[in-house]
């Protein structure tokens, strides 16, 4: 095998696309499965944003370029993440500390880890950081 042949793109997704196409992948509940894709242009023509986020540094490197990007240009076609349903633009720049590097789950998650800090003293939280809920 090459590497071209190993990995998500190489040999992970073709074969979940073909189980799929098969009606052959099943969800817990046994009904079949969909696979739902990426428009290679996005809203008025503007060409789609592709990251490839297979490490969990990847993942919050753009979830903070997703919030920035909202910050800066808001929901309008100059965010270069334009055409992503304004909801979750909104929900990544809601839930992103761009000063910290925080990323957190929800407006609940954030209240528990400062809550947590205040409570045993602690003054600052930085870095490459998901706080998730329960």
């Amino acid at each position: 095998m090459t590497p071209n042949e190993t990995g998500l793109g190489g040999n992970v997704m073709p074969k979940i696309v073909q189980l799929v196409n098969e009606g052959k992948l099943l969800d817990e509940k046994g009904n079949k499965m969909k696979v739902y894709t990426v428009p290679l242009e996005a809203k008025g023509g503007k060409p789609a944003v592709w990251d490839d986020i297979g490490t969990a540094e990847a993942y919050l490197k753009l979830i903070k370029d997703v919030a920035n990007e909202v910050r800066l240009h808001g929901t309008t076609p100059d965010n270069k993440y334009y055409g992503v349903p304004e909801f979750v633009l909104k929900d990544f720049a809601n839930n992103t500390d761009l000063d910290s590097g925080i990323v957190y789950d929800s407006k609940e998650a954030k209240e528990a880890l400062w809550a947590f800090a205040d409570k045993y003293g602690v003054h600052s939280v930085r870095g490459n950081i998901f706080v998730a809920g329960n």
